[in-house]
């Protein structure tokens, strides 16, 4: 279904930094949100636009080269750089086998916004019971438009400037982060051994272009990175991870005219490995709790549960010998009381009761954190030996090398 765009065993074309969007139709031009489809409104294709057209002359949505002519003539794919777009005429239009598409343009044909790419029979799609929207897709925009705005709305004329691209053309995260070993050394033998292996915060260094209004988006941008917190930032190669990142060195923006500009977003991820956006809750079963890592890094626990009766101590047993456990069975008072909450975070080693207005923080009475290696299924014992109805929830975020 998605495969629009055929592409050579060949180095990948450069990014071109000065692509515009133009109208294809004379008429009503809406949000690719409006359209009465699912997989375009929920951009399941990727991000665009659409216009409801007056009359049935389309032209070309960018300048560049025709790369795909459907069979159908229902579509066609063009190439303006590297930005792969497609061109959709109407809504489950592929059925009508061509028949009121006649198409003005092939495979390898250089187009611009004047172009006619083909004359669509309007009155034939409406007796077919067919919607006439004009879709424009960015089939490959996830790797290469970081966002882009209308910059027209209403009615449009074909041929007409309606778009402005802020794009991404590089982004280097390193494959992996940088890494710190300690080694044992022998006197009188070959060769070291390997005492300790620790990964460093990551640099992240972004390129970035932008075409239109740029004074407008250099302002968003300072905004975004002049936080003084960390945030998240998520790349469109792995929409399903996060890194937490800051600014760190130097960010620079050159403004080359009134419309172009180009620059590189410099950024640190002090904690090196991408965290998975959804935390996934652990199976449970009795006593135990199943987590599952699916990441390639080592992944940790959380564990919440609401106490249904005075507790003076429990914990958790890793299958390895670990333990974490709270209170001990000697004390005079309870470690917990009954309907207060208790959150334990082994990424961070802090555990939390909260209760009575307040939350105060605890500390484990006997052993240490433990963690979840990376691609296992791992069972955590829980130990209440005052009850037996104990409920206890538990989470895991995997994490990413």
């Amino acid at each position: 279904m998605f495969g629009f765009f055929k592409k050579k065993k060949e180095e990948a074309a450069p990014v071109s930094k000065e692509v515009t969007l133009y109208a294809v139709a004379d008429g009503q031009l809406i949000n690719i949100e409006e359209v009465n489809d699912i997989v375009f409104a929920q951009k399941m294709m990727g991000d665009g636009f659409a216009i409801v057209p007056s009359n049935g002359e389309i032209s070309a949505p960018v300048a560049g080269e025709v790369v795909n002519v459907f069979p159908t003539k229902h579509a066609v794919g063009f190439k303006s750089g590297a930005l792969e777009v497609l061109l959709h005429m109407g809504i489950d239009t592929v059925a009508l086998n061509g028949g009121p598409f006649d198409t003005k343009v092939s495979d390898a044909q250089h187009v611009d916004a004047n172009t006619v790419v083909s004359s669509v029979d309007l009155d034939q799609l409406a007796a077919e019971g067919k919607d006439n929207a004009m879709i424009v897709i960015f089939t490959n925009g996830n790797d290469l438009v970081e966002s882009f705005e209308l910059t027209a709305s209403g009615q449009v004329s074909r041929g007409q400037e309606i778009g402005k691209l802020l794009k991404i053309t590089n982004v280097d995260r390193s494959g992996l982060a940088p890494v710190e070993n300690t080694y044992v050394e022998y006197t009188g033998v070959n060769g070291s051994k390997l005492k300790n292996k620790v990964y460093r915060r990551r640099p992240i260094s972004i390129d970035f272009v932008c075409v239109g209004e740029i004074d407008e988006k250099w302002e968003l941008v300072k905004k975004i990175l002049s936080n003084e917190e960390q945030f998240k930032i998520v790349f469109g190669d792995f929409p399903d991870r996060y890194f937490i990142a800051t600014t760190e060195g130097d960010t620079t923006f050159n403004k080359v005219s009134g419309q172009y500009a180009n620059g590189t977003i410099s950024l640190s991820a002090p904690y090196p490995f991408a965290k998975a956006v959804t935390e996934k809750e652990a199976l449970r079963d009795g006593n135990k709790l199943t987590f599952i890592n699916e990441g390639t890094a080592t992944a940790f626990p959380r564990f919440e549960f609401t106490a249904d009766r005075d507790y003076k101590v429990f914990g958790f047993t890793h299958p390895d010998g670990n333990i974490a456990q709270f209170g001990y069975a000697s004390n005079q008072r309870p470690f917990i009381n009954t309907g207060q909450r208790f959150i334990y975070d082994t990424f961070t080693n802090e555990a939390y009761i909260i209760g009575g207005g307040g939350k105060t923080r605890v500390y484990l009475s006997e052993g240490r954190g433990f963690s979840i290696k990376a691609g296992r299924t791992t069972e955590v014992g829980l130990t209440f030996p005052e009850s037996n109805t104990q409920v206890v929830r538990g989470y895991l975020r995997s994490e990413y090398v």
